[in-house]
Formats: C-alpha cells, sequence, structure tokens
C-alpha cells in the first residue's frame, strides 16, 4: 500500500475514489432516479429560461450535432472555430462531429460557412460582438459555461444558437440544452422516459444556481492559492461574472502526459491542455477544499 500524506495513492482497482469534471458522483445517481420518478411536469423535450425556448438533448455533443443538421452546409464548407484561449486544443468531441456533416478550420477563409466559438472551462470569448459582423451562423458552446457571464451578457445569449451540457454543470450522467432561435428542434434520440429524466433533474439542480456559482468560485480561489503557492500559476484568472468548470494551471518543463497517465489511475479525470504547457482539473460543486489538498499532494509527489 502506497501511503502519502494521509491518502492512499495507487489504490487497488475498484478503490478509487472518483473526481470527474462532472459533477455527478454516486451518491447523485440515486437521487436522480427519485427524482425521475416523483417528476409529475410535462415531457416535452422543451423547456423556458429566462425568456428563451431550449430544446433538450441527450448531451451537448448532440446539440451540436443537431445544430449542423439544420444548418445543412455543404460538405466542402468550413465551420471556422475560435476559443476563449486562442489555443490551437480542441475537443475531440467536436472536431468529430463536425467532419460527419462538412469541416472545420482555425482560420477564416472564403470556404467559411458558420463559426463556432467554445467558451472554453466556464472562461467566456471576449470578441463575440466582432464575430457577428461577419453575418455568418453564429454557434456558441457553452458546454462548461452554462453560468458565465461577461459585462453582463450570459454566454450563449449572443450567437444564433447556443448549446449547453447539463451533465457538465449539474451531477446528472447525460443531457445538454440547446437554444436555436426559439426554434423547436426535437432530439430524436431521446424516448419520453429519457425526456422526464432530464427535466426532473433540470427542475431540481437549476434552483440551486447561485449556490453552484459560489462553491465554484470559492473551490477556484482554493486551487489558485494552494497551486500558485508552489509556482504553478492558473491558465485563467475569473472576470467578474464568469463561473469556472475546471481549474487549468500551468507547469513548464514537466511531463504532463505520464501526469495524466497517473492521475487518471487514481480515478481523477484530467488531460493535458495540448498546445500548451498546461493541465486541467475537475473543479465543481460537488467538491470539497480538501479535495484541493488531495489533488495537489498527488500532483505534487508525482512532479517532485
Amino acid at each position: 500500500m502506497d501511503f502519502l500524506n494521509g491518502y492512499i495513492k495507487n489504490p487497488e482497482a475498484f478503490r478509487q475514489a472518483p473526481l470527474y469534471l462532472s459533477p455527478f458522483n454516486g451518491e447523485a445517481l440515486l437521487r436522480n432516479q427519485g427524482l425521475w420518478a416523483a417528476y409529475e411536469g410535462d415531457v416535452f423535450p422543451v423547456l423556458e429560461e429566462e425568456g428563451r425556448l431550449l430544446n433538450v438533448c441527450s448531451s451537448a455533443t448532440r446539440a451540436l450535432a443537431m445544430v449542423l443538421e439544420d444548418l445543412q452546409l455543404d460538405p466542402e464548407a468550413e465551420v471556422w472555430v475560435l476559443t476563449t484561449s486562442n489555443n490551437r486544443y480542441l475537443s475531440g468531441c467536436v472536431t468529430r462531429t463536425i467532419e460527419l456533416y462538412c469541416r472545420w478550420s482555425r482560420q477564416y477563409s472564403s470556404a467559411t460557412a458558420a463559426i463556432l466559438v467554445n467558451h472554453e472551462f466556464g472562461f467566456v470569448r471576449r470578441d463575440m460582438a466582432a464575430l457577428r459582423a461577419y453575418q455568418l451562423p453564429l454557434i456558441e458552446d457553452c458546454a462548461y459555461s452554462y453560468y458565465s457571464a461577461l459585462d453582463g451578457r450570459r454566454a450563449g445569449s449572443q450567437g444564433d444558437y447556443a448549446f449547453y451540457s447539463l451533465a457538465k454543470t449539474f451531477p446528472m450522467q447525460a443531457g445538454g440544452l440547446l437554444y436555436a432561435g426559439g426554434r423547436e428542434l426535437a432530439d430524436a434520440s431521446l424516448s419520453a422516459s429519457a425526456v422526464r429524466y432530464l427535466k426532473a433533474c433540470y427542475a431540481h439542480y437549476s434552483g440551486q444556481g447561485e449556490d453552484i456559482k459560489r462553491r465554484r468560485r470559492h473551490l477556484y480561489a482554493a486551487f489558485l492559492e494552494r497551486f500558485g503557492a508552489a509556482g504553478w500559476p492558473a491558465r485563467f484568472e475569473p472576470a467578474a461574472g464568469e463561473v469556472p468548470g475546471a481549474f487549468l494551471f500551468g507547469a513548464p518543463g514537466r511531463d504532463l502526459s505520464a501526469l495524466k497517465v497517473y492521475l487518471q489511475q487514481q480515478g481523477v479525470e484530467c488531460s493535458v491542455f495540448y498546445g500548451e504547457e498546461v493541465f486541467y482539473l475537475p473543479c465543481h460543486q460537488s467538491m470539497e477544499e480538501g479535495h484541493v489538498d488531495y489533488l495537489f499532494t498527488l500532483i505534487k509527489d508525482f512532479l517532485a
């Protein structure tokens, strides 16, 4: 048994203490089933939030596919993909989904037919007004940014389309929301029972928004202090209104690919922010400050 500062590292199989990028955990599994069983609302796959009609989807990835199906772009057309950081890193879920319908690019060109903006990890891209000036369909990827806002404007409020991940926002195993300019777009993959589950969980957890925002910001501040003191600075500093969806820190000259393998063996969902010497970790309302100490202890030991 490997013992480290009150924690066991490299535990036996099925003895890990999982920390996901999603707030989901074992306790939520049973709670969500109970919410589904007790739900008495409608099972129409839409809901209204702040005056906007949102379509209920199986996931944020499925929501992006629905957007591309709705746009009916030429297979030779390009989706210009931008991110908050302008780093080359893109999720394979995004690129693989686009490739099912057309092409993607990191640059504007004569082939550009739509713009996709990824508000990375809860941090909002700053030049949305300038992007509107291209007069192309504007898609906002708010998978990690459901609660984030900048200058009083919520992420997802400036595009023709916007999609969110329920599973990255609430302790849920699945679910997404899609804004399509007030139109209904049905996710044919969802059964009535699945819609009931997603709407039951949404109805329960969405009422906890202020507490969720507070807890995420508090945890991020703990990450900032602990990792910053060790010389591992945060990649993003939250502006007023932004609600972090993960904690990213820089560790120049370290083997971050090996760190990824090690932490995943401990049950931690994490990865390298490829294109930079930066690493990202879970940061959400289901975690406590003690989890910051746990992650810091593991990482310090591994990188020492």
